[in-house]
């Protein structure tokens, strides 16, 4: 998938990983890692998290990166996608 693709890319760029080599592998997608998405837009929302569910990941959906945080305290996030 297009996010997936741009995830990845985004992590290979870490000083000693090889442009384009992948960070994790297919089988390591869908062991249950949490993601936060944070947007304003309730549309944005639900796109991503569908991708994201999509490719094995539990998305938990946020308007307000206040609301998030204080979530993060309560819970283990693996990753966290919000907007500017």
């Amino acid at each position: 998938s297009a996010l997936l693709n741009e995830l990845l890319t985004l992590f290979s760029q870490h000083e000693g990983i090889e442009r384009g080599a992948p960070v994790i592998t297919s089988d390591q997608i869908g062991d249950g890692r949490s993601v936060f998405v944070v947007d304003d837009n309730e549309v944005n929302r639900m796109v991503a998290s569908e991708m994201l569910r999509r490719i094995g990941f539990e998305p938990l959906a946020f308007e307000s990166a206040r609301v998030a945080i204080e979530e993060a305290k309560r819970r283990a996030v693996s990753i966290l996608l919000m907007d500017c």
